[in-house]
C-alpha cells in the first residue's frame, strides 16, 4: 500500500498532512480517487502521479488542497 508516499512528502507537507499513522489509508484512498484509479493500485497511481500531476502546478495544488481538507 501507498508505495509512491515517499516520493510525494513535498505535496504532503505543503498539505500540512502527516502520512503516517491512522491517516495513511485514507489519505491513500484519497489520492486514488483524485486520480480516478481503482483503490490499491500503487504502480498505477505513481506513474499517473508522476506523468499527470507533479509536473503541472494547478494539478499538483488541487491534489494539495484536496488533501488539506482531509486533515
Amino acid at each position: 500500500m501507498s508505495c509512491y508516499f515517499r516520493h510525494i512528502g513535498d505535496i504532503f507537507q505543503a498539505a500540512g498532512v502527516d502520512p503516517q499513522g491512522e491517516k495513511r489509508k485514507e489519505l491513500d484512498r484519497i489520492i486514488h480517487q483524485f486520480l480516478g484509479i481503482e483503490y490499491k493500485s500503487c504502480p498505477e497511481t505513481w506513474k499517473k502521479l508522476k506523468e499527470e500531476v507533479i509536473p503541472y502546478p494547478d494539478k499538483k495544488n488541487q491534489l494539495i488542497e484536496l488533501l488539506r481538507a482531509s486533515s
